[in-house]
């Protein structure tokens, strides 16, 4: 197993060096620098043996999707659930992002252009929510994630994964300007060494090990698993010297525990705790048949409460009748 995610690692890293090179290999005349910082990604691998955070990502978002029926893709963006997790037959999955532009490129059968503080959704009603770099751009990170446990049932998981603060590259992207991010990862992305086309504004109000406990505890979460991750440096990629240091760097990162806190990325599960006073079996149940579109889900519950709310008061009038009739 351990020789299979290596390789995968190493086919990747050949794959950004060779794309990188083929770009450069007309306009710079030579690509030894090049080849070289290639060599030094696969390097990275042979020296270290921790996962690679993405493939610790899907495999929680894989464990989460075959515990779910209702699966909420937060922060999709153009990138479809079926990407990351294949599982997905019989779930019923809603991708949700405020760019409509964005989202309608998405393959997802279900799509609600909306922003995470406010999800068109009804509560107790989802099994996962899961979402990939979107935290770090979060303004108000704990009204997400009152509305995130708001949605999910008790029990359920929110996954995500995030750059870490205090990682160099988290430090440099917090203390520089939005317009220069744009412009780098424009540079990378006519060379291949980026994907990323839309850069949007970051806060990093999230994005430390202790501000996401923090912030679970505020808004009623259990942390249930957080990591740090590492894995080869890519934005230094252009720069010789520089991107030997930051593999360096990232060996160390991964060899050296008391360094975790600095790894470049944190991957989490949170978890809403199952004490709940409401009914966990027909709330649910309720809010689910709102989900599929069979009726409203305010009215469901509200016929769900009134019922409890009339048995509790005959029973309390049948307990009141069986004292007088023993005191007589």
């Amino acid at each position: 197993m351990r020789q299979a995610v290596l390789d995968v690692h190493l086919a990747e890293a050949a794959s950004v060096a060779d794309s990188v090179q083929g770009r450069h290999r007309d306009r710079t005349g030579g690509d030894a620098w090049l080849r070289w910082n290639g060599a030094c990604n696969r390097l990275f691998y042979r020296l270290t043996r921790r996962p690679h955070h993405f493939e610790l990502y899907k495999r929680l978002v894989r464990e989460g999707a075959a515990r779910s029926t209702y699966i909420v893709h937060l922060g999709a963006g153009s990138v479809w659930l079926g990407d990351l997790c294949t599982d997905l037959a019989g779930k019923t999955v809603y991708a949700v992002d405020p760019d409509a532009e964005a989202l309608a490129t998405n393959l997802a059968p279900r799509k609600l252009v909306a922003r995470g503080e406010k999800i068109p959704l009804p509560s107790a009603s989802v099994d996962t929510i899961v979402c990939e770099y979107v935290a770090e751009h979060l303004e108000h990170p704990e009204e997400v994630l009152r509305e995130v446990h708001r949605l999910l049932r008790p029990g359920g998981s929110f996954i995500f994964v995030t750059p870490n603060l205090l990682s160099y590259v988290g430090l440099v992207t917090h203390l520089t300007p939005h317009w220069l991010h744009v412009r780098f990862l424009r540079a990378l992305l006519r060379v291949g060494g980026s994907g990323n086309e839309r850069p949007y504004p970051t806060a990093f109000r999230m994005n430390t090990l202790w501000a996401v406990r923090r912030l679970a505890r505020e808004t009623g979460f259990r942390v249930r698993e957080l990591h740090t991750g590492v894995d080869h440096p890519t934005y230094t990629y252009l720069f010789p010297v520089i991107h030997q240091l930051a593999v360096l760097w990232h060996v160390l990162l991964d060899k050296v525990e008391w360094l975790a806190p600095f790894r470049p990325t944190l991957i989490g599960v949170l978890e809403k705790s199952g004490d709940s006073h409401a009914d966990r079996r027909q709330i649910p149940r309720l809010a689910r048949r709102a989900l599929d579109g069979d009726r409203p889900a305010s009215a469901s519950l509200h016929r769900l409460r009134r019922r409890r709310a009339n048995t509790d008061r005959g029973e309390r009038v049948s307990r009141a009748a069986v004292r007088d009739q023993s005191r007589s």
